[in-house]
Formats: C-alpha cells, sequence, structure tokens
C-alpha cells in the first residue's frame, strides 16, 4: 500500500530572533525530507514561521482482495464444483473431493477454501447470495 501524502503545516514563533533562527532552523532540518516551503511574517514583536510540506498519513485506501473481507466460502459453496456422483446420479456422500476446472489438478477437497474466482464473481454479479433457513 501507498501513503497518503496530505499537505501539513508547523508553526515556530518567537519574540526573539535568535530562538526564532534556531528553531526554524531545527524544524526545516526535520522536515528536509518532505521538501518543506517557509513562509515568515511579522506581527508586532514577535517573528513567525509557517512550514508547508506534504508527508504521508496513514494509509491510502486500497480495494482488498475479496478472499480478505471477512466472508469466507469453502469450494462446495461454488457453482464450478462438480461432486462425485454415484452411478444412479446422485452426490456420493463418502468422497471428500469433487471436480473443479479451475482447480491445479482439476480436483479440489469440498472444504477448501473457494478460490478467488467465486469472489470475482459474487463481486461481478454472476453468483447472487441468498438466505438459506436451513441451518
Amino acid at each position: 500500500m501507498k501513503s497518503l501524502l496530505v499537505q501539513q503545516f508547523a508553526i515556530v514563533r518567537s519574540d526573539s530572533a535568535q530562538a526564532f533562527e534556531n528553531e526554524l532552523n531545527t524544524r526545516i532540518k526535520e522536515l528536509y525530507e518532505y521538501d518543506p516551503s517557509v513562509t515568515i511574517s511579522e506581527n508586532g514583536e514577535y517573528l513567525t514561521a509557517k512550514i508547508s510540506f506534504k508527508a504521508p498519513i496513514g494509509e491510502e485506501w486500497t480495494r482488498k482482495d475479496p478472499t480478505e473481507t471477512g466472508i469466507t466460502f469453502i469450494c462446495q459453496d461454488c457453482p464450478n464444483f462438480e461432486p462425485i456422483l454415484k452411478a444412479d446420479g446422485t452426490e456420493d456422500g463418502r468422497t471428500r473431493y469433487g471436480g473443479c476446472k479451475f482447480a491445479e489438478y482439476k480436483r479440489t477437497y469440498k472444504t477448501s477454501r473457494a478460490c478467488a474466482v467465486l469472489y470475482q464473481m459474487i463481486e461481478n454479479g454472476g453468483v447472487r447470495l441468498c438466505l438459506s433457513d436451513s441451518e
């Protein structure tokens, strides 16, 4: 992730020219890597410097990987998963795996974590989710 650069300011104010100079130089050295620019003004007996710079704060918002959203699915939940069938056409409950054209060897366990293909289909509207009262 990239850091978000935001305009920030530092203010140096003093009624002593020497103290003002020392503090201003110290702050400029601290902020050197952020390419500071300085505006100096006088207000009565006070010298004031406004140092503006762009510095990173926090992290820039980036799109999360769909598999990291906190909602997890298993291969058995995916419409691409093809369970092993018995001769009569019913699902064979004894097997723990099934077919999938997106799996490495075209076969995956039912309880394996679903791959990005399912999350992408959900995001693109190719698969819809619905609540089930059966559980």
